[in-house]
């Protein structure tokens, strides 16, 4: 059966599945235009915390692996 639990484990383990991304990214990224940067930073922080938020509302028991200014761990 399907239920709300469910669905918070699938958004941890795709918050977990975009940071590692992110790390790996760092060492090959290269660097874009500072404004260009910039609005990728702002944009990819505000999914971010959108999808902890709603990771923390679906169960808020697995929360702990979230801190309080909604970032991974």
């Amino acid at each position: 059966m399907y239920s709300s639990s469910d669905d918070a484990e699938a958004v941890v383990a795709l918050l977990l599945a975009y940071r590692k991304s992110q790390q790996k990214r760092k060492c090959l990224w290269i660097r874009l235009w500072p404004s260009r940067r910039k609005e990728r930073i702002v944009y990819h922080t505000l999914l971010l915390r959108r999808l902890c938020t709603i990771a923390m509302k679906l169960n808020p028991d697995k929360s702990s692996i979230l801190t309080s200014n909604n970032t991974l761990h």
